[in-house]
Order: structure tokens, then sequence, then C-alpha cells
């Protein structure tokens, strides 16, 4: 999965998205763009705080079999920093998915050309 992420995040660094409607306003355009950042962002927080969580918890971690490398010990101080921020960064990035997927829909119903420009 995380693989796929640094694919989407090589993607997006590679292929610049077609810009906003210039009737859109600036503060919609800026917080899309703090949205978006923020999402990406989380998509590699939320793997690799569990990752970490699980190897300073003593767990072995697999990934289709093969196991990953543990870069430290056991530690109950980082495996409990490292499960909070798993938490809550799950959390945060459940409240940005319900956020984008909710304009999403508004602009799918004000059909302002927004939705139509990821289509392919």
């Amino acid at each position: 999965f995380f693989c796929l992420i640094l694919i989407r995040i090589f993607w997006r660094l590679t292929h610049t998205p077609p810009p906003l409607p210039e009737s859109l306003p600036r503060w919609t355009k800026v917080v899309a763009g703090i949205l978006h950042f923020g999402l990406y962002a989380l998509m590699i927080i939320q793997p690799v705080s569990g990752y970490l969580a699980s190897i300073y918890g003593g767990y072995k971690v697999a990934f289709f079999g093969m196991l990953l490398p543990a870069w430290g010990a056991k530690n109950d101080n980082l495996r409990a920093f490292f499960n909070e921020t798993h938490d809550i960064a799950g959390i945060i990035f459940a409240v940005l998915i319900a956020i984008h997927l909710a304009a999403a829909i508004k602009h799918m119903i004000a059909k302002n050309g927004i939705v139509q420009r990821i289509l392919p």
C-alpha cells in the first residue's frame, strides 16, 4: 500500500493538475491546496507511524510475507508516541476525506467544472 502512495505522490509531483477556474474565490483555492497537502501528508504519516509503533512495540512487521526491517529495539515511550500519532493521524485523515468528499459533492451539484477536471 505504501508503495502505491509513493507512486501517487511521484505522479502528482511530475504531472501538474489543470488550474482551478478563475471564477473560484481565492479562499477556496487556498483551502483546496491546504486540504490536498494534508491528504498527501497523512498518506505518509499514517502508515509510517503505524509501522514504527509496531516496531517499537516489539512486533515484527511483514509486508506480503516479507519481514520489514526493525529500525529500533522495543521502546515503550516511542511506541506510545507513534501509536498516538497513528491514532490522531487516522482521525484527522478521516475528517479531511469527509471534507474532500463533501466539497466534491458540492462542486458536482454546482456544475462549475471542478469535478470534470479530474476525469480522464
